[in-house]
């Protein structure tokens, strides 16, 4: 490798946060195991060494010790929910952490007495959002395994498109999955990007036109992110968003802002020279570019979803996840955006 493309990326790993060797963190979030909702405010404790932090908003949680005890053990507990033991040894780098809730709620009614319907549109699951990378050895030799997700980033808009059973549904949530750029666990990898826990973006609530495309906004809302979590839920229950048509667009606005920069670094390639027999002498070179969070998520689904992108907010383009042929070489693919609504 180039030595200065060498010096470039370990001045980019020089970046990140470096940890002392003792010290060990635990982050990741706790859900309603049912739902798959974030839990606010539940208990994570490490039990010998006597530490314990609450989640936030997202479910999410980030223990810090910095003298770990040995076999010490992780404690998850909430209000009206079984708690949950986990060996310190067995933590896995963001673990999703399902608690059981001890007793069925009531369901929920209106004035009449008339059950509320509560549906998920385009529903993912925890599971979906993981990438899980593995090695199996074959005859032939090792190979990579696993489950793969990819990250779907633009630096426009990204709109997907929902459809309701009825007209003037009520918006309440909107769910959506999150990735970092892949990061290599070796300066000799490439490509390299930097992380950051912190983000800023716009959701979008749009009704189509008369084509059927995206035509007026009806609600915009802002949303700052300062942890790490994987799954977020926008709670929308007190805007009031009724939609008054059947289908309707959920968009994410990238922002071009410093706080969303992640800076990618690739190797390239350029002439150096010519040599003797007059061919081009070829050297590697580093390559930068900056890329917006947030990244979504787009993983295998058996249904699919349509998709629209935009640069302005007003020529939108449409691209399909759906495959013409599914089959386990060409699947449908879905992007972790979902939408509750209640009826």
């Amino acid at each position: 490798m180039n030595p200065n493309y060498r010096y470039l990326l370990i001045s980019l790993l020089c970046w990140l946060p470096i940890r002392s060797f003792a010290q060990r963190v635990y982050e990741g979030q706790v859900v309603n195991k049912v739902t798959e909702a974030p839990l606010k405010n539940a208990t994570v404790a490490l039990l010998k060494a006597k530490l314990a932090v609450a989640t936030d908003d997202q479910g999410y949680y980030k223990l810090v010790v910095n003298k770990p005890v040995t076999n010490d053990t992780l404690q998850f507990s909430f209000v009206g929910y079984d708690t949950y033991l986990l060996p310190a040894a067995n933590y896995q780098p963001k673990m999703f952490i399902p608690l059981t809730p001890a007793n069925n709620r009531l369901k929920q009614v209106d004035i009449a007495g008339n059950k509320i319907k509560t549906l998920t549109l385009y529903k993912f699951n925890v599971s979906d959002i993981k990438d899980i990378r593995f090695e199996l050895m074959t005859k032939d030799g090792l190979v990579r395994g696993g489950y793969y997700t990819t990250p779907v980033y633009t630096n426009g808009t990204f709109a997907k498109q929902f459809e309701a059973p009825q007209v003037n549904v009520k918006l309440n949530t909107i769910d959506l999955g999150r990735r970092d750029r892949d990061i290599p666990t070796s300066p000799e990898d490439y490509p390299l990007a930097t992380s950051s826990k912190y983000m800023r973006f716009l959701i979008h609530v749009i009704l189509p036109d008369s084509a059927g495309a995206l035509g007026k906004t009806i609600f915009t809302k802002e949303v700052y992110i300062s942890n790490g979590a994987l799954k977020i839920t926008i709670d929308l229950k007190d805007k009031q968003i009724i939609i008054p048509t059947t289908k309707f667009f959920i968009a994410v606005e990238w922002l071009p802002i410093r706080i969303n920069e992640v800076i990618y670094l690739n190797v390239g390639r350029k002439t150096a020279g010519i040599k003797k027999d007059g061919s081009s002498q070829i050297e590697e070179t580093a390559k930068y570019s900056i890329l917006y969070q947030p990244f979504l998520v787009k993983f295998e689904s058996a249904v699919g979803a349509v998709g629209w992108q935009s640069v302005d907010n007003r020529h939108w383009f449409k691209f399909d996840f759906r495959s013409p042929h599914p089959s386990r070489k060409h699947p449908n693919h879905d992007v972790a955006l979902s939408a509750t609504i209640v009826y």
